[in-house]
C-alpha cells in the first residue's frame, strides 16, 4: 500500500507542477502581483553581478532596463489591473517573442543607474532574488533570450513547489497520517489555485515555502533519533536561508524547532558539548547570512498612503495610544474583531486566498455566482470552526501539560509541547499575523498570498487535527481529505478557465471621452466613489503618502466605481472631467475585488472605472475632476462623489506670482476656524461656508504657500483637513483657504495661525484623551 500511495503522491506532484508551468506561461508577463518588482531586484543583481548595497541610495519601484522594456513592450499598463483589457495581439506565440527578443537590451551591457535600487532591496531579504539571478545568468548564457530569462525564473518557482510538495508529503507520513489520505491533502494543496496562482510567477513567497516544508520535514524526524547532528545541521542551513527570504517566516519556524531541539536535549539531559555543539549547528547559519545581509541593507518598511509617515508599522497603533489608553483599547478590540472577519470570513484576505487571480482582477466562480457565494459560506464556516476547535485543543493541552509537569517533570511537559513543530510553527505564524493586522490597523495589507508559505497547513489542520481533537470525529479524517482533495480539483479547472477568459476571452472594453451637457446631468449621485487623483507612476509600496502636487506635464489617473442600486447595474460608461472642460479618456466596466468581496455580487464587482489623462496645458494652481457615471437605459449621468483636487506646481511650494494672484481672489463669505491640534502629531483645520458651493468645485488650504486637500462635510457648508506636523517645520503658520471654482479661486473668511513649535510626546498614560467634535470629524474624513 505505502509503495502505490508513494507512487500516486509522485504523480500527484508532478501534475501540479506541470499545472503551475502551464499558468506560467499562459499568465501574460507580469500579470500577477507585484510580479515586476520582484523580477526587477532579481535582474538588478543579475546585472550588478553582486548583492545591491542599499544604504544612500533612491529606491523606485522598476530599475532595470530589462524590466523596464518588458512592461513597455507587452503593454503593461493598459492591460494590468482593467479586467477588460487584453495582452497585445499575438502575445504567446513564437513570433511574438522572437519580436520581443529582438529589440531586448543586451543581456550582457545593460547598465543600472547610478543611485538607484529597488524599493524591494530596502524591504526583502537578498536570498530568494541571488538564487534567482544566478539562474537567470544559467539562463541568459544557454539562450541568449531575455524572454527564456524571463520564463526560466518563472519555471524557477515552479520547481520550488514541487519540492515544497514533497516536503508536505515526507512531512504528512512522519505525522502519522495513513497513506492515502496523505496524497489526498497533498493532492489538495498542489492543485488549490493560490499554489497554482503563487508557484507560476516570479515570488519570494515560493522560496519560503520550499523552506518551510523542508524545516517542517526534517523537524519531524527528528523524533526518530537518526543522525540527529546531521539533521540538525540541515535544518540551520535551512533556517538560514529563510532567514534572508522572509523574517517573519522565519521567526515563525525558528521558534518552535529551536524549542523541540531544546527540549529534546533536555530530556536526554546530553552532555554540555553535545547541547553546544547542536545549538551552534541550528543558530550559526542564520547568524551568518543575516550578517551579510544587515551589511547591505538594513529593513525598512513602506509607510501607508494618505498622510505623513508613520512610526513605524505600528504607526497607527502608536497614533490611538495618543488618545489615551481606553481609545488604544478600543482600537484593539476593533481591529482583532476586523482580522478575524478578514482572515476567516469575507474581506481582501479571504478573497484573495480563496478566489481571486492573475492581478486580482480575475475572479474565481466555480459553476455560478450563488454556487460560489455557498461555497465561500461553508469555508467560512468551516474555517471558524476548525479555529475554535485548536484554540480548545491548545487550552485543553494546557491543562493535561500541568498534570505532566507535576507527575513527570517540567522537561517531560516541555517535550510533549513542542513534539509537533508543524503544527506550532502554524498556530505561531496566525499569531504573528493576527498581531501584525491589529497593531498596524492592516498596514501591510493582508492578502492570502501571504499565507501561501503555510498553504498545506490549513488543509492538515481541517482534515486531521481538528477532527482528532474529539475521539468520535476521528473516523471523519478520510472524508474530510476527499472533499478538500474534490474541491481542489473543481476549482483548479475554473480557475484555469478564469485565467483564460481574463486574458484570451473576447473584450468588451468600451471607453468614454465626452463632457455631460448641463442637461444630461441629473441631481442625484450615482453611489460609488472617486479616488485621490495620482500619477501614473504611483506605487503604494514606494510612494511615501498620497501626492497631491504634480509637476507640469505629469500624466495622471483617475478612478472609483459607480453603482445604481435601484437598477441593479454597474455604469456601463463613465465621464471624467477636469476643470468641468477636458474630458479623460476613461474605461468602465472593470472588476474591482474589493466591492466585489464587500458586496458579494458579480453585477456590482464590475462597477470600476479607469481613466488617465495628461497635464500639459494647464496652468499652475488647483485643479478639480469629476466623475459622471451612465444612468443605464438612458442618455443621463449622475455625479460620482467626492470631487477630487490636484495641484500643478513646480517644487514643493507655489510661486510668487501664483500666491499674489490668490491673493487678489474675490472673498466668499464664510469662516476658518481657530485651528486646533487633535494629538501630539496632528492638527485639525476646520470652517464653514455661508452657501453651499456648486458642483463641481472643491475646498483647499494653503498653509505657507503649499496646497492641502480639504474635505466637504455632508452638510455642504463645513469642511475640514486633518494636517500633519510632520510635514510642516516648527513655528506659527499662516494657514488660508480657497474654494477652487474653475477657471477661478474665491478666498473663504480670514486666514488662521497653525502652530507647529511644540515636540510630540511619546505616548500617553492618561485612560483617555477627551477629542473636540471637530478634531474627531476631521481625522476620520482628513486622509483621502
Amino acid at each position: 500500500m505505502n509503495a502505490r500511495a508513494n507512487a500516486a503522491a509522485a504523480a500527484v506532484i508532478v501534475a501540479a507542477g506541470l499545472l503551475s508551468a502551464a499558468w506560467a506561461f499562459i499568465v501574460p508577463i507580469f500579470q500577477a502581483t507585484d510580479e515586476a518588482a520582484h523580477f526587477d531586484y532579481a535582474a538588478e543583481i543579475f546585472s550588478a553581478g553582486r548583492l545591491i548595497a542599499t544604504p544612500g541610495a533612491r529606491t523606485a519601484w522598476i530599475v532595470s532596463p530589462y524590466t523596464r522594456y518588458l512592461l513597455g513592450s507587452t503593454d503593461y499598463f493598459r492591460v494590468a489591473f482593467h479586467s477588460s483589457m487584453r495582452p497585445p495581439p499575438g502575445y504567446g506565440t513564437v513570433a511574438y517573442y522572437r519580436r520581443l527578443d529582438a529589440n531586448a537590451p543586451n543581456l550582457q551591457r545593460a547598465a543600472l543607474p547610478a543611485g538607484e535600487v529597488s524599493y524591494i532591496a530596502s524591504s526583502y531579504p537578498f536570498g530568494f532574488y541571488a538564487l534567482e539571478a544566478v539562474w537567470m545568468r544559467l539562463a541568459a548564457a544557454a539562450t541568449g533570450s531575455l524572454v527564456a530569462t524571463f520564463f526560466a525564473a518563472r519555471l524557477l518557482c515552479v520547481l520550488l513547489m514541487t519540492f515544497g510538495l514533497f516536503c508536505n508529503y515526507g512531512t504528512v507520513r512522519n505525522i502519522g497520517i495513513p497513506p492515502w489520505t496523505s496524497v489526498a491533502l497533498v493532492a489538495a494543496v498542489g492543485f488549490f489555485p493560490l499554489t497554482t496562482l503563487v508557484s507560476s510567477y516570479v515570488q519570494p513567497d515560493n522560496l519560503a515555502y520550499a523552506l518551510v516544508s523542508l524545516t517542517l520535514l526534517l523537524a519531524t524526524q527528528l523524533g526518530r533519533g537518526r543522525r540527529p547532528f546531521a539533521t540538525t545541521a540541515v535544518i540551520g542551513i535551512a533556517l538560514a536561508c529563510l532567514a534572508v527570504t522572509k523574517y517573519h517566516f522565519f521567526v515563525s519556524v525558528a521558534v518552535p524547532v529551536g524549542l523541540l531541539i531544546v527540549a529534546r536535549l533536555w530530556t536526554q539531559r546530553a552532555r554540555l558539548a553535545t547541547v553546544l555543539a547542536r545549538l551552534l549547528l541550528l543558530a550559526v547559519p542564520s547568524a551568518a547570512l543575516l550578517a551579510v545581509q544587515l551589511a547591505f541593507a538594513t529593513p525598512t518598511y513602506a509607510s501607508s498612503g494618505g498622510g505623513a509617515p508613520l512610526s513605524g508599522l505600528f504607526g497607527p497603533f502608536y497614533d490611538a495610544l495618543q488618545f489615551g489608553i481606553a481609545p488604544a483599547i478600543g482600537y484593539l478590540a476593533h481591529n482583532t474583531l476586523a482580522a478575524l472577519l478578514d482572515f476567516f470570513v469575507t474581506g481582501p484576505n479571504a478573497a484573495t486566498y480563496w478566489g481571486e487571480l492573475g492581478l486580482w482582477d480575475a475572479p474565481l466562480v466555480i459553476v455560478n455566482q450563488p454556487v460560489e457565494l455557498a461555497i465561500r459560506a461553508v469555508i467560512a464556516v468551516a474555517s471558524i470552526v476548525v479555529a475554535a476547535t485548536l484554540v480548545f485543543r491548545y487550552a485543553r493541552n494546557a491543562a493535561r501539560l500541568c498534570a505532566v509537569a507535576r507527575r513527570r517533570g517540567i522537561p517531560s511537559a516541555a517535550l510533549l509541547a513542542t513534539s509537533d513543530p508543524l503544527l506550532n510553527a502554524y498556530v505561531f505564524f496566525a499569531v504573528i499575523m493576527f498581531a501584525l493586522y491589529v497593531a498596524s490597523n492592516n498596514a501591510y495589507g493582508a492578502a492570502g498570498r501571504q499565507w501561501y508559505p503555510y498553504v498545506f497547513a490549513p488543509f492538515f489542520c481541517a482534515a486531521w487535527y481538528a477532527p482528532r481533537t474529539f475521539p468520535k470525529a476521528r473516523r471523519m479524517v478520510p472524508a474530510l481529505a476527499a472533499v478538500a482533495f474534490a474541491y481542489a480539483v473543481v476549482a483548479s479547472g475554473f480557475a484555469t478557465a478564469a485565467i483564460l477568459h481574463r486574458y484570451y476571452g473576447p473584450s468588451d472594453a468600451a471607453v468614454t471621452n465626452a463632457v455631460p451637457r448641463a442637461a444630461q446631468i441629473a441631481p442625484d449621485d450615482a453611489l460609488g466613489f472617486l479616488w485621490p487623483i495620482q500619477g501614473i507612476d504611483f506605487h503604494p509600496l514606494v510612494a511615501r503618502s498620497y501626492r497631491v502636487a504634480f509637476a507640469p506635464g505629469a500624466r495622471l489617473w483617475a478612478g472609483g466605481a459607480a453603482i445604481f442600486p435601484a437598477r441593479h447595474r454597474a455604469a456601463d460608461a463613465v465621464a471624467v472631467v477636469i476643470d468641468g472642460r477636458y474630458p479623460a479618456a476613461t474605461i468602465a466596466r472593470q472588476y474591482n475585488f474589493q466591492i466585489g468581496e464587500a458586496t458579494h455580487d458579480l453585477t456590482y464587482a464590475y462597477s470600476g472605472f479607469f481613466g488617465t489623462f495628461g497635464t500639459v496645458g494647464l496652468d499652475e494652481g488647483a485643479h478639480v475632476v469629476t466623475a459622471f457615471a451612465h444612468v443605464p437605459d438612458s442618455g443621463l449621468y449622475q455625479a460620482v462623489m467626492p470631487a477630487r483636487l490636484f495641484f500643478i506646481m513646480r517644487g514643493t511650494h507655489f510661486s510668487d506670482a501664483f500666491l499674489d494672484r490668490l491673493e487678489r481672489a474675490p472673498a466668499i463669505a464664510g469662516s476658518l476656524e481657530p485651528v486646533q491640534r487633535c494629538s501630539p502629531d496632528t492638527s485639525a483645520v476646520t470652517g464653514r461656508l455661508a452657501d453651499a458651493p456648486r458642483a463641481g468645485s472643491a475646498i483647499w488650504l494653503s498653509i505657507d504657500g503649499a496646497p492641502y486637500a480639504a474635505s466637504l462635510r455632508p452638510d455642504g457648508r463645513s469642511f475640514d483637513a486633518a494636517i500633519s506636523i510632520h510635514t510642516l517645520a516648527p513655528g506659527t503658520h499662516r494657514v488660508a483657504a480657497y474654494l477652487a471654482d474653475p477657471p477661478g479661486y474665491r478666498r473663504i473668511g480670514e486666514p488662521a495661525a497653525l502652530d507647529a513649535g511644540s515636540q510630540p510626546r511619546r505616548f500617553s498614560l492618561a485612560w483617555s484623551v477627551p477629542v473636540s467634535p471637530q478634531c474627531a470629524r476631521a481625522l476620520a474624513g482628513g486622509a483621502p
